[in-house]
């Protein structure tokens, strides 16, 4: 069987590099499936959650902002930050959500907090629920 050769890279450490049948991210125009013999592309990425579906189970990540490139089976997330669902501390990421309450539309910062918090959360449910998604 055909395979994938995936790499999320956040700006400060390779985060997975791996073999995968499956890649679903979150793009700026919507949600992209990509699987071996997908057409080369480019993306940019949303503040969204990653599923790369391995051989030994589903990785499921929190991507902030990056590109995805796709060439030959080969699958780049670059990505601002990017986190395993193992290595989310939900404690944390409620903190932050319920600090920030609802910000105000003009405050850039703060939806963007909220968005990345909300994000954490999603991935770290699908940890402790043992979802597949896909």
């Amino acid at each position: 069987m055909a395979m994938l050769k995936v790499r999320l890279v956040a700006t400060d450490r390779i985060v997975f590099r791996g073999e995968a049948s499956l890649v679903v991210l979150q793009t700026l125009e919507g949600q992209v499936g990509i699987m071996p013999g997908h057409s080369p592309m480019m993306a940019t990425l949303a503040d969204a959650a990653v599923l790369i579906r391995t051989e030994d189970g589903d990785v499921h990540a929190a991507v902030h902002s990056g590109f995805a490139t796709v060439d030959h089976d080969n699958v780049i997330l670059l990505a601002e930050t990017a986190e395993l669902d193992s290595e989310i501390v939900v404690e944390a990421a409620e903190r932050i959500k319920n600090e920030l309450g609802t910000p105000a539309e003009d405050d850039a910062a703060g939806i963007a907090k909220l968005k990345r918090a909300e994000v954490r959360l999603s991935v770290a449910a699908k940890r402790q629920t043992g979802g597949r998604q896909g």
